[in-house]
């Protein structure tokens, strides 16, 4: 698909399609941070309790390069860092032979914090299935303001899409 506008003809239609495209995937197909960022794009995800033993902590963005750290609120209000955890995937899992604490938390409410840092680096960087994605949403997009996605189209957004789908 391409749009066929002449230079500076449509911008804001060009660019309110675009948004509508890449606001269209980070929501409904869990792909948060398909725009690209800077390395320093910093993240934060809470949860209310640890995973079941060989569960995994699911952070929220895609393409998840490094985390700073992952710290609870035990019962009496004391935030604590967690450090026996590896990263995959996306998630925050257990080495082998680790246990997740065993601290009653502060409450079941955002006591466990993730800070990381998520999103490609340059435009290079996301994947072509997902700048094909967008590319059809935003064509759609420009061609049919007013209508909403035939299921088609969205099924064949959610084809290319399934190997990245956060949720």
């Amino acid at each position: 698909y391409a749009l066929r506008i002449e230079q500076g003809m449509d911008d804001a239609a060009v660019t309110s399609a675009l948004e509508a495209a890449i606001d269209h995937i980070e929501q409904a197909y869990g792909l948060p941070g398909v725009v690209p960022v800077s390395s320093a794009s910093s993240h934060e995800d809470l949860f209310d309790d640890w995973p079941e033993l060989r569960g995994s902590l699911k952070l929220g963005r895609a393409e998840v390069s490094a985390v700073e750290f992952v710290r609870y609120t035990n019962s009496a209000g004391v935030e604590l860092t967690f450090a026996d955890w590896a990263l995959a995937a996306g998630q925050i899992w257990l080495p082998y032979g680790k246990i997740w604490p065993t601290a009653t938390l502060r409450t079941k409410a955002a006591a466990i914090r993730v800070r990381y840092t998520a999103g490609w680096a340059t435009a290079a960087a996301v994947p072509e299935a997902i700048k094909q994605a967008i590319r059809l949403l935003m064509h759609h997009y420009y061609y049919h303001r007013d209508a909403s996605l035939s299921p088609e189209l969205s099924a064949a957004v959610g084809r290319i899409l399934a190997n990245y789908r956060r949720y």
